[in-house]
């Protein structure tokens, strides 16, 4: 978050008025990020379903570009004192992915705490006295072994935190 270059209203993830505040839907991954994504950064590798972009912008040229083949599950993981961190964005604005979650070393021991942005539509934000998007904690997973499957909704970032051994 230090390399935001605004913090507050604009474009930040808090926007402020003299009646007061409210956190806009990038406040969220950005606290998840911040707070759990810790240790040392694991490969990951994965394999879902693709698509391919439309023309879009990039930097601050007229430069625009299209991707092929871009995995609707976007992954990151980390690893600190045996404790895994999952981060997991589906971009599928419809579509549910229910994969395995399997690890190459070690396995996993007991509960893991499960976070999850998301909102009614792609298209929900938050507003003064309307928050759509934020973090809710889901159900506590049980997992034991070295696979888990677990769904990640429509247009969601899920968080999955827990031990391994």
């Amino acid at each position: 978050m230090a390399n935001m270059a605004q913090l507050v209203n604009v474009i930040g993830p808090m926007f402020t008025n003299e009646k007061g505040m409210f956190k806009q839907a990038i406040y969220y991954p950005l606290q998840l990020f911040a707070q759990n994504m810790t240790g040392k950064s694991l490969d990951v590798f994965v394999d879902c379903d693709k698509y391919d972009t439309e023309e879009f912008f990039i930097g601050l040229g007229e430069q625009t570009t299209r991707q092929k083949g871009v995995p609707y599950l976007d992954v990151s993981a980390s690893i600190n004192n045996g404790e895994l961190v999952l981060a997991v964005v589906n971009r599928n604005k419809d579509k549910a992915y229910s994969t395995d979650i399997v690890l190459q070393e070690g396995s996993f021991d007991g509960k893991l705490q499960v976070f999850e942005v998301n909102g009614p539509d792609i298209k929900s934000e938050n507003d003064f006295g309307s928050e759509k998007v934020t973090t809710r904690e889901k159900t506590a997973l049980a997992a034991k072994g070295q696979k888990l499957n677990y769904s990640f909704p429509p247009h969601s970032l899920t968080l999955i935190k827990g031990k391994i051994k």
